[in-house]
């Protein structure tokens, strides 16, 4: 009898994990499709831009065509591994088990599916895609990261560091060069800049300093060797992706975050000279490796001659002036993506918004955009709750980035992509302070010294 006990509680064990609400998975099949299908997912989020689709014959982002084809691949394994997720309990069993580790974190996904609904309701299916790539997908990847164990997220999560460090690579090689892997195209048509600028796998410059800068801050939960390696080549490929306020924030927030560490470590007494000294030394590296890569690659060209207040500044401001062709009507109660598409193509010809804000308030209008922006900022908060300070700083950094460019004003996968890479870097264990044994007997030596030239006999010197 005991022994089939054990048997029943081994056998229940085999299907039941700290993810997936403590309850025993009605069938390990549907599991198996649900991971296969969101690391395909996630994979997808950042290895099939907007221009690659259109180079494929899929009119993505361009006028015309069926609703279901401007959805993006990435959206449609997302939503399908969140149905073999569902096959295997009831939602009602799945809202439990998210709520216990993240309790706010179902509100977002309620409100954007309300708004996307609301805006069919009003004005039709055109323009959805938007909603669903951008709004929903990341509400439902975080929904099934958070029902995953932790060495699933951290799974994810490398797989997200290989594609943004390659990413990188190929962006430095790009700038260095003055050739791109996939054309640039807006609205379809290749588009050649004054200043090159590399966007490797993305659609967008822009769009890939917007990943990358995250993930440069959260990588910082990984040993010291990895991140060391990283963290140098992603700069770089900020210089090459010419994102002026993308590569400012990222070296603030790593400084901000250093000096934190540093304030930490002399205040706990665990200070280690050697690994000082290192972080000073390779600081030092990355800022020569950098001016050696400006002058001899033309590096970073975009960053460097436009150090001044030129069209792309100017655009942000504007994009906030063009507000005041709202009618009342659509401040208040918003005017769809049509409106938008009014907005820029009628009234004022041609012109790309820089604001994530600016696009919601315009589709939305006011009072859809404060309940919205509410539960927003709650699940933001919530999913960044109780994470170490490098992980909240990649969250925050990307909000800014965002409020100040169009990595979210436009269909784009970059809030999945954020989503991802918070959640999995959480899974990592927090840091332990601990000192090496060089730094220690470094201390221990200065206070045998210090006691003896004072004549304190209770201090013994150091053996050896």
């Amino acid at each position: 009898m005991r022994g089939e006990k054990l048997g029943n509680h081994l056998l229940e064990r085999r299907f039941k994990g700290p993810g997936w609400g403590h309850r025993q998975a009605h069938d390990p099949a549907y599991r198996r499709w649900s991971r296969w299908l969101l690391y395909g997912g996630m994979l997808a989020l950042m290895v099939l831009p907007a221009n690659l689709l259109v180079l494929l014959g899929i009119p993505y982002n361009l006028p015309g065509g069926s609703p279901f084809i401007k959805i993006h691949p990435s959206s449609y394994l997302i939503l399908l591994a969140f149905g073999a997720y569902l096959a295997q309990r009831p939602l009602q069993q799945s809202l439990h088990g998210v709520a216990e580790q993240k309790p706010m974190v179902w509100i977002y996904p309620l409100m954007a599916s309300l708004v996307t609904v609301l805006t069919v309701i009003r004005f039709g299916i055109s323009g959805v895609a938007f909603y669903i790539d951008g709004l929903i997908v990341p509400g439902v990847l975080a929904w099934l990261l958070l029902s995953e164990s932790e060495a699933f997220r951290r799974r994810a999560f490398h797989l997200i560091l290989v594609v943004i460090f390659l990413n990188a690579v190929l962006g430095i090689f790009e700038a260095a060069t003055g050739t791109r892997l996939l054309p640039y195209l807006i609205a379809g048509e290749s588009h050649q800049e004054e200043f090159f600028r590399s966007a490797a796998l993305a659609s967008h410059p822009l769009e890939s300093a917007g990943r990358t800068v995250p993930v440069l801050l959260a990588s910082l939960v990984l040993p010291s060797k990895v991140f060391l390696i990283l963290i140098p080549i992603l700069l770089l490929g900020l210089l090459g992706f010419g994102s002026r306020s993308a590569l400012i924030i990222g070296v603030v927030f790593l400084l901000m975050i250093y000096q934190r560490d540093l304030m930490a470590s002399i205040r706990s007494r665990t200070i280690s000279v050697e690994k000082t000294m290192g972080s000073l030394l390779l600081g030092l590296f990355i800022f020569l490796v950098a001016l050696l890569m400006i002058f001899s690659f033309d590096l970073g060209t975009r960053i460097l001659e436009t150090l001044y207040w030129d069209q792309s500044a100017s655009s942000r401001i504007e994009s906030i002036l063009m507000l005041r062709h709202l009618s009342l009507e659509e401040w208040w109660f918003g005017s769809g993506p049509e409106g938008v598409k009014n907005l820029t193509q009628i009234r004022m010809g041609w012109f790309n918004f820089e604001n994530f804000w600016v696009i919601l308030l315009i589709q939305l209008g006011v009072i859809q955009l404060i309940f919205f922006t509410i539960a927003f900022l709650f699940w933001m908060a919530a999913l960044v709750k109780g994470a170490p300070f490098n992980i909240r700083l990649s969250a925050l950094a990307f909000l800014i980035i965002a409020s100040g460019s169009d990595i979210l004003a436009t269909k784009t996968t970059n809030l999945s992509i954020l989503v991802a890479t918070v959640i999995g870097a959480m899974a990592y264990p927090p840091k332990r302070e601990e000192s090496s044994p060089k730094s220690t007997r470094w201390r221990d030596s200065l206070r045998v010294r210090s006691a003896l030239r004072s004549g304190d006999s209770s201090v013994r010197p150091l053996d050896g």
